[in-house]
């Protein structure tokens, strides 16, 4: 895989098969590397163990990427908004 293309999308099965280069060799991620590598906050845990971990991380999509898609999406609802419709009992009272 070219560092500096764009990746596939991780599932279930590839996540636990990531290896790290640590100067001597390749090591398998930890659970708080992958915790990292989707957006999760330090204090997060998941407390199952490493295999069960990575099955979950395996179906997760990052947080920032939710945060954005959902900031993106909340925007451009306030903009085409259509205007409030009046209920039947509103209409009458304003008549």
């Amino acid at each position: 895989m070219d560092p500096n293309g764009i990746a596939p999308a991780l599932v279930a099965t590839d996540v636990s098969k990531l290896a790290v280069p640590d100067g001597v060799g390749l090591r398998r991620l930890t659970k708080r590397e992958g915790l990292r590598l989707f957006g999760y906050p330090e204090w997060y845990e998941i407390p199952v163990k490493d295999d069960l971990a990575f099955d979950l991380l395996g179906n997760t999509v990052a947080v920032p990427v939710v945060e954005f898609v959902a900031s993106r999406v909340g925007a451009g609802f306030k903009k085409t908004r259509p205007k409030k419709v009046k209920s039947k009992k509103e209409q009458e009272l304003t008549a």
